[in-house]
């Protein structure tokens, strides 16, 4: 049963309410809030006459006398009470008490995130150009894609460090330190040795996901490989100098 109208009046200017507890308690009832454990639930309130609602709760602990919503010092230690009680034990199971041995079961967990790898990328030297036998200048590096899902795949993306035309950036170029004297080259990859060569003409672009390998270092024979290439007739043009440029491989988990 409530209390009186009187009573409440001197029980509200008897005591503060604090908004730090507010969501606990209310003035004038009990709530029993559930917590995301069912069994563990607690009785909040400044005064008794409510029952639990016995299809909303199965045990409520009785904090009736729960004057502490409103400064008093022994709500935490009435909370931390309730919580002793009520609350879920750490080990799955508790021993019985015996002369010769007891034995108690806690759950483990762990948690291993997505992760990805990119390792056994080695730098290209594509040689010097012959103008008495004019050939394309090539050079080619396999790398290995590791890839801790069950699914074994992931994304990849290329760029350079060149300066680009217009509105392509990172481009596929080799310079020399003068930003007018940049050779363009062509980068193309496969991810494993049983597919053809894909062409990947824009910088930055993310493909479609590629199949990794499962195993850290790659033992799996699971090996990815590029290729970049610098046209003969590009190479014909060029001023006389030393190139050399970045390529940036990204790989990213699906």
């Amino acid at each position: 049963m409530y209390p009186s109208q009187s009573a409440r009046r001197q029980h509200r200017s008897k005591y503060r309410h604090k908004s730090t507890y507010g969501g606990l308690c209310t003035a004038y009832g009990a709530l029993c809030h559930a917590s995301k454990t069912p069994q563990i639930l607690i009785c909040a309130g400044s005064w008794a006459g409510l029952a639990p609602h016995p299809k909303r709760i199965t045990s409520c602990i009785d904090l009736t006398k729960l004057e502490t919503c409103y400064e008093s010092k022994r709500f935490s230690k009435l909370l931390l009470a309730a919580a002793i009680i009520s609350g879920p034990v750490v080990a799955a199971t508790d021993g019985e008490l015996s002369t010769t041995d007891s034995v108690g079961t806690a759950t483990i967990n762990a948690k291993i995130p997505p992760m990805v790898m990119i390792t056994g990328l080695n730098d290209m030297d594509l040689g010097e150009y012959n103008p008495a036998s004019p050939s394309d200048l090539e050079g080619a590096t396999t790398f290995c894609v590791y890839r801790n899902a069950r699914s074994g795949q992931y994304y990849l993306k290329m760029a350079g460090d060149g300066g680009g035309t217009g509105a392509v950036q990172n481009a596929f170029q080799l310079g020399n330190g003068t930003a007018s004297e940049e050779i363009d080259y062509s980068v193309e990859y496969r991810p494993n040795p049983n597919v053809s060569y894909v062409d990947y003409d824009t910088p930055d672009q993310t493909t479609g996901l590629l199949g990794a390998s499962s195993d850290f270092d790659c033992a799996d024979g699971v090996q990815a490989r590029l290729r970049v290439k610098i046209a003969e007739a590009d190479a014909r043009r060029a001023v006389e100098g030393d190139y050399s440029g970045d390529l940036v491989v990204t790989v990213t988990v699906e």
